[in-house]
């Protein structure tokens, strides 16, 4: 059995903003800017990082295509008994060619793919089997195929919390709510063995390098969503010139950077200090976090902490019988 978690904000919870129109959320702190840092970065990786077992490697994890769904099984796909073990090879080896198109950019969401007749005939396989492969594709998120219409890259999409990358403005607009974005910090960080380790980053990557970010994401006016984030700029150099004060980074990420694999941990925390203070929270209020690391192989692109008041979110699970767990 099969479930997917997502957050809901709670329709009975009350808003903290006392004006109905859209306004930014006041905050402690300014946008600090800046291209090494003052301090050590230790203390705000490792708050950032704060859940993570052993070598920096989430509790609980996945792995997804575009779309959260898990990554598909190899092999088992027969079209007859006698033939069963080469469709599957011609299954699995076309698959992964075009799935690879998808996630270097060489087919851009919207684009339109061949024929099914034309694209059996180039891969030497049936057209069955052809069909096959753009199903599952389709199934996992990566297409979209339209009767009479063709088959298209799939754009990207928000997803749920726990199964899925969501996207926060996308979260907000679902309620029916005006999505604000206020950038508190930004600092690019050289990172030590220690800060390396506990992001699971290799010794040898590159300079170590990171883009530190933390910012405020706000649902009419009122405070909806904390996110602390640090990117590998070995993995996604043009984050480097990104400035990140109006285009929230996951929505940016989403869009500039496919991902193959995330690692997730979900977690109710009592809020403290300037966590509470952005979030307009007393100290100890009950909050969700959510953690999550991704990945587009061979690297990690970015490790994010996102708090929400839990006052106004619940995690809700959908279960389908009939499918593997």
């Amino acid at each position: 059995m099969a479930g997917r978690v997502r957050p809901q904000t709670l329709d009975s919870a009350p808003m903290r903003s006392s004006s109905s129109e859209a306004s930014e959320p006041s905050v402690a702190c300014t946008p600090s800017v800046s291209s090494s840092s003052a301090a050590s970065p230790s203390s705000a990786i490792q708050a950032l990082a704060a859940g993570l077992g052993s070598g920096g490697r989430f509790v609980y994890s996945y792995s997804c295509g575009l779309s959260g769904q898990p990554a598909p099984r190899r092999g088992g796909e027969r079209e007859g008994m006698t033939s069963a073990r080469p469709q599957a090879t011609h299954h699995a080896r076309i698959l992964e060619d075009l799935r690879r198109r998808i996630l270097d950019g060489r087919w851009a969401p919207g684009h339109q793919l061949d024929k099914e007749t034309d694209l059996a005939e180039a891969h030497g396989v049936s057209r069955m089997t052809m069909n096959k492969v753009l199903t599952q594709l389709a199934q996992e998120g990566y297409l979209v195929r339209r009767r009479r219409g063709g088959t298209f890259v799939a754009q990207p999409r928000a997803q749920s919390a726990v199964m899925e990358i969501n996207d926060i403005g996308a979260e907000v607009a679902a309620l029916g709510l005006i999505h604000g974005w206020t950038l508190l910090r930004r600092e690019i960080m050289r990172l030590g063995a220690a800060e390396r380790a506990l992001l699971d980053m290799p010794a040898d990557a590159g300079t170590g390098e990171v883009l530190f970010l933390q910012g405020l994401h706000s649902a009419q006016g009122a405070p909806f969503c904390l996110e602390t984030r640090a990117i590998n700029l070995a993995a996604v150099p043009p984050a480097r010139d990104m400035a990140f004060d109006a285009t929230p980074p996951g929505t940016w990420l989403t869009q500039t950077k496919p991902w193959t694999a995330a690692r997730n941990t979900l977690r109710a925390i009592g809020v403290e200090g300037a966590e509470a203070r952005h979030l307009g929270l007393p100290v100890g209020a009950a909050c969700l976090l959510i953690l999550r690391k991704t990945r587009s192989e061979p690297d990690w692109v970015t490790c994010v902490r996102l708090v929400y008041p839990g006052e106004a979110h619940q995690l809700v699970a959908e279960f389908e019988p009939g499918r593997a767990s």
